[in-house]
């Protein structure tokens, strides 16, 4: 039998997405304020691309001289850049010291290795080796820098964080140092009589120390910690009035794009390689419009079918909210499930009991006793309802939720409740029993 290489032709079925339709998917699932950075992009990028943006008053909302907004944005952002960091603060206090020079340095290089909480990132072994030092100077170095302000900052541990703002306080209780370290633990727990009968204390006393570590700063650096705060721009505002809902698309700050007259002109006289580049330039501005069009077209349709199938969340709030699919917005609104996913994604609506992601009307359904379906999103809002009005000596616990559920009508499992208590952030009722003398 002969073998070898055979040169043959196989026919095959391949899906390709046109580069037109890839670029609309990138847009459709792009965030408004991301759509609006692209297009601030591409005007300057394609001279054939014309950008009309909306007007204020009398000042034109242009991005090359600056909008309002980043006018305003920028006298903020300069106040954060003068706040201090925290190793900044600490170094400050380093030099007004008259410890040795190595010892300053050694705290120089540790107060540049701490993370956002003020804790150390980094081993003394692994200092000394960076400086070229002994770990007992980088030792000597690390006490040195604990001891500056913020309390408990350099810390590499919360228990060491907490100890060192207690040693420093001379009013704090007797028992504090062993609560810190033998029970923090328990103190999560509530296991009050624990912590007196181990620390040979009174409830009174025991609750005085609990109550004094509370108040202290578990993670120091937070407060020199600078985060930038997000915004999002709502899609569309929907509002409740005369017995129905109200939609608004909030395109107003959009602006109104086409292409530039030079476009659709010849210039004579001009080489082959420029007409090619025209053509490029024009044929990419003429995508990126009929990109956003269709993104604007794909959002509103997907909006409306949403609003309609959740009129009573527009009516009454997130416990009214209905169990929903991509599947069924996707059979509405004529679009892909995968399309309709990308026109929800980081999509916002303004709404009468405030800003909600386009996500937050999508969830899973289970049943009730009279056979209908309660979506997951509402149960959670009752769960946090019945939280919320717990007698807080006594929470009650995952059983008693999920019974008080079924009593109710829906039929919920204690394991389905922990899940979605866990999903809603919401702590235990170990974690949630108030101390006896709280107040």
């Amino acid at each position: 039998m002969f073998q070898g290489m055979v040169l043959a032709q196989q026919p095959q079925l391949r899906f390709v997405l046109a580069p037109e339709l890839r670029q609309s998917l990138r847009l459709l699932q792009m965030s408004t304020v991301d759509i609006l950075t692209r297009i601030r992009e591409m005007e300057q990028e394609n001279p054939l691309l014309e950008v009309r943006w909306p007007e204020y008053g009398s000042a034109r909302k242009s991005p090359r001289s600056g909008d309002e907004f980043q006018r305003n944005s920028g006298s903020d952002s300069r106040s954060t850049e003068r706040q201090e960091t925290l190793e900044q603060t600490l170094l400050q206090q380093l030099r007004l010291t008259d410890a040795p020079a190595e010892l300053k340095r050694a705290a120089a290089f540790l107060a540049g290795n701490l993370n956002d909480n003020g804790y150390l990132a980094i081993a003394p072994e692994e200092a000394a080796a960076c400086l070229g030092g002994s770990t007992e100077s980088v030792m000597q170095g690390l006490r040195l820098l604990q001891s500056c302000e913020p309390a408990g900052a350099a810390a590499s541990s919360l228990t060491e964080c907490l100890m060192l703002q207690a040693r420093r306080d001379s009013d704090a209780p007797c028992s504090i140092e062993r609560l810190i370290q033998e029970h923090l633990t328990d103190v999560a727990k509530g296991r009050w009589q624990r912590i007196s009968r181990s620390l040979g204390t009174t409830e009174k006393e025991t609750m005085e120390a609990v109550r004094y570590m509370r108040r202290l700063t578990p993670r120091p650096g937070l407060a020199f910690s600078v985060t930038a705060t997000p915004y999002v721009i709502a899609e569309a505002r929907i509002t409740w009035r005369e017995e129905r809902h109200a939609l608004r698309f909030n395109s107003d700050d959009m602006p109104a794009l086409g292409l530039h007259p030079i476009a659709k002109t010849t210039v004579h006289g001009s080489s082959a390689q420029w007409r090619r580049n025209a053509e490029m330039k024009r044929e990419e501005a003429k995508i990126f419009i009929e990109g956003l069009r269709f993104r604007r077209n794909a959002i509103r349709t997907v909006i409306r079918a949403v609003v309609e199938e959740q009129s009573q969340f527009v009516r009454c709030g997130p416990e009214a909210i209905r169990p929903l699919k991509l599947e069924q917005i996707a059979a509405k609104s004529g679009y892909h499930p995968s399309t309709v996913s990308r026109a929800i994604r980081d999509k916002y609506v303004e709404t009468g009991f405030g800003v909600f992601p386009l996500s937050r009307f999508f969830s899973a359904g289970l049943g009730t006793d009279t056979g209908e379906t309660v979506s997951s999103r509402s149960i959670k809002c009752r769960i946090r309802t019945l939280i919320a009005s717990e007698c807080r000596s006594k929470p009650l616990s995952d059983s008693e939720l999920a019974s008080a559920l079924q009593e109710e009508g829906i039929r919920v499992s204690r394991r389905t409740v922990a899940k979605y208590r866990e999903e809603e952030r919401l702590l235990p009722s170990a974690l949630r029993c108030r101390m006896p003398f709280d107040g």
